[in-house]
């Protein structure tokens, strides 16, 4: 959810209660904690926040996972499924307006992407995102920058000449779905080596399920032992390209001298000098018009270092 009213953001970042009760149900049947070779792994968790709780956030949210290992000689089949699903109750400090009905604390929403989940994808970067930029970083002129005119920022028809100044931002789903498989062998002495393929995908309030949208990212890795763990480094490819993302940015207005809360917007110059213009920001954010193509166009490459197995 984006809250873009001044006041709105004010009382999301002011004092405010997140506190769920909540039940977990686990069963380990696994050999080996932090290297299992055979068993199986089950997990079901199940949170609720109210106003009974004393939660200004208020919530349901189920999630439940389950991972099998098979030994086939001195080679491992490991699998993994993950699902959840979270459902605002809202949010006290907006009851009544459309935005507090809806809002998710972003620590019970869902991200995926990363080490141990969809590993062809940065941590996160799986999933629901906005791009962002400052009214600074759009009007600036410098290479690198996104050069937009402030009459069209100002209407929320900029088309940023360079995505190099826009920061992606995960915002999490209300949904998510992540499934695992490994095959892990051994590789000269002490080493082991996995192939696996992943795929997942986290969905926003208003997106639809379904298994068409999820991601698949095979790879392989190498695994070293260590007291605390396997010391994993996996290499995974993502085949999803460029992908259109909305951009929020600050909204601006006329600088007027008059207004005490106006201060000039510094741009860079095209030599990359600084320089004050006759607008100022309202304070307010706002999605700009168009989307905008991020990232490659040929999907690439996600390299992961970490501590213990995937799953």
């Amino acid at each position: 959810l984006l809250v873009c009213d001044p006041d709105d953001v004010r009382e999301l970042e002011g004092r405010n209660f997140l506190s769920p009760v909540g039940v977990s149900l686990a069963r380990d049947r696994s050999d080996d904690l932090l290297n299992p070779r055979r068993g199986y792994r089950v997990l079901a968790d199940f949170e609720h926040a109210a106003s009974w709780t004393t939660s200004d956030f208020r919530y349901t949210r189920v999630v439940a996972e389950a991972s099998r290992y098979v030994p086939l000689g001195n080679i491992v089949l490991a699998g993994r499924i993950r699902g959840g699903w979270v459902g605002s109750g809202g949010f006290a400090g907006l009851a009544g307006t459309t935005e507090g009905s809806t809002i998710v604390h972003p620590q019970k929403r869902f991200y995926t992407g990363g080490a141990s989940s969809v590993r062809g994808f940065a941590q996160s970067n799986l999933g629901p995102r906005v791009l962002f930029a400052t009214a600074n970083q759009l009007l600036s002129l410098a290479q690198g920058f996104g050069q937009c005119d402030p009459v069209d920022l100002a209407a929320l028809t900029c088309d940023p000449a360079e995505d190099t100044a826009l920061q992606p931002r995960p915002t999490g789903g209300t949904r998510v779905l992540e499934v695992n498989a490994e095959l892990r062998f051994p590789v000269a002495s002490v080493f082991e080596g996995v192939i696996f393929g992943d795929a997942g995908q986290a969905w926003g309030r208003d997106q639809a399920v379904g298994l068409a949208s999820l991601e698949v990212t095979p790879g392989l890795g190498i695994r070293f032992p260590s007291p605390v763990g396997p010391i994993r480094v996996d290499l995974a490819y993502r085949f999803r390209g460029a992908e259109s993302l909305d951009v929020v940015t600050e909204l601006i207005e006329p600088y007027d001298p008059a207004n005490p809360e106006h201060e000039r917007i510094l741009i860079r110059t095209a030599a990359g000098n600084e320089m004050s213009i006759d607008w100022a920001s309202t304070g307010a954010l706002s999605t700009l018009a168009n989307p905008v193509l991020f990232g490659s166009n040929d999907g690439g490459l996600q390299l992961h270092v970490s501590i213990g197995q995937a799953f």
